[in-house]
């Protein structure tokens, strides 16, 4: 493996040799990449799962520039289940996404900024939207 990272990282430094990575991906990555991409039967027979472990606390601050002074107290344990996430399952949440942000706007956050994607849609219907296209949601323990 490491005699691969070595060749990688020379020939990724001129450009012949990145010309040789993207005209014989194949050879350079021991088949792992093609060009061609994966078949319809490889997308059909591909799923994820993805276990997400969130800390936080109980209790809400009232001012969003406070900080908790104490160690988080809660843990909640989400599985989530889907199709290929590549090429079937990114679409559908972009989309779902997408609809959110136009048909409930009334629901996002008020005033703007840079917000996490669980901060924007939590009111929204998001996850039931995501669920009714085949991507599941289990918590696990909270």
């Amino acid at each position: 493996m490491m005699v691969f990272g070595i060749i990688f990282a020379v020939l990724s430094k001129f450009s012949f040799g990145q010309s040789l990575l993207i005209k014989y991906p194949e050879i350079f990555t021991f088949g792992a990449f093609k060009k061609s991409g994966p078949t319809k039967k490889q997308i059909e027979n591909t799923s994820f799962s993805m276990t997400l472990v969130s800390k936080g606390w109980s209790t809400k601050l009232e001012d969003p520039a406070e900080q908790h002074t104490d160690k988080p107290e809660v843990v909640s344990i989400t599985k989530v289940f889907g199709p290929e996430p590549g090429y079937v399952t990114t679409p559908i949440c972009m989309v779902q996404c997408g609809l959110v942000l136009l048909k409930e706007k009334s629901k996002m956050p008020k005033g703007g900024g840079v917000l996490t994607p669980g901060s924007a849609f939590a009111d929204t219907s998001l996850i039931d939207r995501l669920q009714n296209h085949n991507i599941k949601f289990q918590e696990v323990k909270e």
